[in-house]
């Protein structure tokens, strides 16, 4: 090893208890699947991976690895914060499915996690260090008035039953300076996660083209005819790797650090794959679990501009 080397491997020594990328590398931590985890195609997850602010909200396509980011996350803000976490999925299978499977999978393939996870571990909660994480579902009132801690963080808020989110909310309020994370797909316009990330500085991935233009990287960046990615200002092919250089800006201002990760900010994701999702898929799906906006229904699509914003 030489000397750039070990400077390397002691700068993330030393933050690998205050900085979740640091220990990620210290630990080589592993997906359930027993792969590394990679940020060379996931790049747009760093800055969310990093984000500590208290409230946080993402409006999102599926197939971006944001509920393994929200897991990892988690563990690390309980141990290294002593956070008591609520954290709410749709239904009671959903958490068996959920912690019994993905969570309990990833802990088994990283030793760090087995070593945090020891106290007590089981598929309603999970001892890590002196705090618990809480997995539940929305549909059991009784629990929600129960528990009581200092983040909540909610997975598929739109297929939540909402009343029941609001109950786990108030679990906050006496709480000085309490954390959410709220994260989904979309439904509807002005429900769910959308009514959040609007409250937002709404965060969209901005994308610096070879001609020197640089806007957010929207639907009309998607050539349908040629299926490929085009530079609305110069028309020319917009590259993987200018896609995976991106960066998150903020286009508004709001109290909740919002982003809006629609399917093709993943460089994995090509042009002629979000043009067959076009064809084969409904409006709707389209919308929700492509595009990641909310549908208007009807066979009209919640317009563009509301999640666009040129980054000039």
């Amino acid at each position: 090893m030489n000397s750039s080397e070990k400077l390397s491997k002691n700068i993330i020594e030393q933050l690998q208890d205050t900085d979740i990328y640091a220990w990620i590398k210290k630990h080589e931590i592993k997906t359930e699947n027993g792969l590394p985890l990679d940020f060379h195609d996931f790049r747009f997850l760093l800055d969310i991976y990093w984000d500590n602010s208290p409230f946080i909200c993402c409006m999102k396509a599926a197939q971006i690895g944001f509920t393994t980011c929200e897991i990892l996350k988690s563990i690390y803000e309980a141990k290294n914060e002593n956070l008591d976490i609520i954290y709410v999925l749709p239904t009671g299978d959903d958490v068996k499915k959920f912690s019994g499977g993905k969570t309990n999978r990833i802990i088994k393939n990283n030793l760090i996690l087995q070593e945090w996870t020891a106290d007590k571990d089981s598929v309603e909660q999970k001892r890590v260090g002196k705090a618990t994480i809480y997995y539940q579902g929305s549909w059991t009132e009784r629990v929600a008035l129960m528990i009581s801690a200092k983040k909540l963080i909610v997975d598929e808020y739109d297929r939540c039953k909402q009343d029941v989110i609001e109950q786990y909310d108030s679990r906050l309020q006496f709480i000085t300076n309490p954390k959410k994370a709220f994260f989904s797909n979309p439904s509807m316009p002005d429900f769910g996660i959308h009514k959040f990330y609007k409250k937002s500085d709404q965060k969209k991935w901005h994308v610096t083209h070879s001609c020197g233009e640089r806007f957010v990287l929207g639907e009309e960046c998607i050539d349908y005819d040629a299926e490929i990615y085009r530079c609305p200002d110069c028309q020319g092919e917009i590259t993987d790797e200018e896609r995976r250089m991106g960066e998150w800006m903020p286009t508004s201002q709001g109290e909740w650090s919002g982003y809006w990760i629609p399917l093709w900010v993943n460089p994995r994701i090509s042009a002629k794959k979000i043009a067959e999702y076009k064809r084969e898929k409904t409006p709707e799906y389209f919308s929700n679990f492509v595009a990641g906006q909310p549908y208007l229904g009807g066979g009209d699509r919640l317009h563009e501009r509301s999640v666009r914003r040129e980054g000039k």
